[in-house]
């Protein structure tokens, strides 16, 4: 599922908690979410490193890593775990 059908289907499932009353559907709500943002933040840990990889061929001394790479990747496993090792669409 792509981000713009994932924000719409969370807009439906919060109007389903709110107006009918689901409690589950904020809960699946929230993991759609947790999906996207763990499939951003590991596509976002990406780019950093292919930059720095770029960075390196270009001036291997020069070079740094980004100090948000890991942390980014970092954040994608602990979503991905949570969501029970499922890879967001």
């Amino acid at each position: 599922m792509n981000a713009d059908a994932a924000f719409d289907q969370s807009r439906t499932l919060y109007e389903r908690a709110i107006f009918a009353g689901d409690q589950e559907a904020l809960t699946q709500a929230r993991r759609l979410l947790d999906g996207v943002a763990a499939g951003l933040a590991l596509a976002s840990g990406r780019i950093m490193h292919g930059e720095f990889l770029l960075a390196r061929t270009q001036d291997r001394d020069q070079a740094t890593e980004n100090p948000e790479e890991l942390p980014s990747f970092e954040r994608a496993a602990a979503l991905y775990r949570a969501l029970g090792g499922r890879r967001a669409a």
